[in-house]
């Protein structure tokens, strides 16, 4: 399995700690041991970065250990007996962020020039982004006048434990969004303000529905993510986090993150992992708990004049987004493969019968991806004509 040396490391230190504690080698597993415990009903599968067995089993995580998971080690394990090093403090923080405050009213005005200059007219004619203008009549969409301040556990741009969340955004929406809601459930990307000429670029996803549709890429559109993430700069970072509140789920909430990681140290166990977490707070969330999942899929510190560059290399991963495969678009596609497929979309009784057709030719697939590919079929110009007939 490739990992970063850093967590290599931490496993190496952990190791060492059991030993300490008069664990025996041989009762030592790193990477090799699973557990499975309950989850609102559902048996979840986890795998324990460094395990030990010396008269009751002990856990010892490494790196990013996010709040969703720990009740469940807890669980298994016993409260005593689940121990975490975490990244050192400034591991995947930017370098320094700094320099001259303003007002929100003047990072606004800020942040619009910013657009202007070096966006919309750097990317004037781009047949890929095709930025939308910012004009009074479409300043909803951009969304810079509706942030509030919020809690930040963790914060990439500090070594502070907590900060005071940064107020001031801006989306980046093509010409084609036609509403901001829209656009948060697409592709949500744009900057912030941290002072002086310095910003902050981010591709995110922020809540439950925009998670779960990222969640719902197929395996291959996931796979060239990865591989478009890793190509990217060191000062290019992913991380997750969850959102919580008290009283009202409404943005914006308070949030603790994950140290993030920078992408050319990026592994596809910190790619699953961080889809695991996700996961993971969408299915608390739904079962009543008060947090959310929240992911920053790619995010990069700069000056405002090096916000062209910065865009052009985040071309790759929006291209993906933009024209993102889920994995009931592939189910859906390999239906049409099968002999008689039209038929079998049409008779709603013979669903059953094509899923396991479907699986002995392309393998088993989660009732609810079928599903939804049955639907999209139902939309199908191949199948429209069939029906026609």
């Amino acid at each position: 399995m490739v990992e970063s040396t850093r967590h290599h490391l931490l496993k190496a230190q952990a190791k060492a700690m059991l030993l300490a504690k008069g664990y025996r080698e041989e009762d030592i597993i790193i990477d090799k041991k699973w557990i499975e415990v309950e989850f609102y009903g559902t048996l979840k599968r986890f795998r324990v970065d460094v395990y030990g067995k010396n008269g009751h089993e002990i856990a010892v995580e490494c790196g990013n250990f996010p709040i969703i998971k720990r009740p469940l080690y807890k669980k298994y394990f016993g409260e005593e007996h689940v121990l975490h090093l975490p990244y050192p403090k400034g591991f995947g923080k930017a370098k320094v962020i700094g320099g001259e405050q303003r007002t929100k009213k003047e990072s606004t005005e800020f942040l619009i020039r910013a657009y202007q200059v070096y966006v919309f007219e750097a990317f004037k004619g781009d047949p890929v982004f095709d930025f939308a203008e910012f004009k009074e009549e479409t300043r909803s969409l951009f969304d810079c006048d509706d942030h509030r301040t919020f809690r930040e556990l963790n914060p990439d741009w500090s070594d502070s434990t907590e900060e005071k969340g940064r107020d001031v955004w801006m989306n980046f929406p093509d010409s084609k969004i036609i509403s901001k809601q829209e656009y948060k459930n697409k592709i949500h990307w744009g900057m912030i303000h941290y002072g002086s000429n310095t910003v902050a670029v981010t591709v995110m996803f922020g809540g439950s529905k925009p998670c779960k549709e990222f969640l719902k890429l197929s395996e291959g559109t996931h796979r060239t993510i990865f591989e478009e993430l890793k190509k990217l700069p060191e000062n290019f970072r992913i991380r997750d986090g969850t959102s919580f509140w008290e009283k009202s789920s409404l943005p914006p909430l308070d949030k603790e993150w994950n140290s993030p990681i920078p992408c050319t140290e990026l592994t596809w166990e910190d790619y699953e992992t961080i889809r695991e977490n996700l996961d993971l707070c969408i299915t608390a969330q739904e079962n009543g708990l008060k947090v959310g999942p929240v992911l920053d899929l790619v995010k990069v510190f700069c000056q405002i004049d090096e916000l062209p560059d910065v865009i052009d290399q985040l071309k790759g991963v929006y291209k993906i987004l933009l024209r993102s495969e889920t994995t009931a678009d592939v189910i859906a596609r390999d239906i049409k493969k099968l002999p008689d497929w039209a038929w079998y979309v049409l008779e709603k009784s013979q669903q059953n019968s094509l899923k396991k057709e479907y699986e002995k030719t392309f393998g088993s697939c989660q009732d609810t991806d079928f599903r939804a590919a049955l639907r999209k079929l139902r939309f199908d110009s191949d199948f429209v004509r069939y029906k026609s007939e």
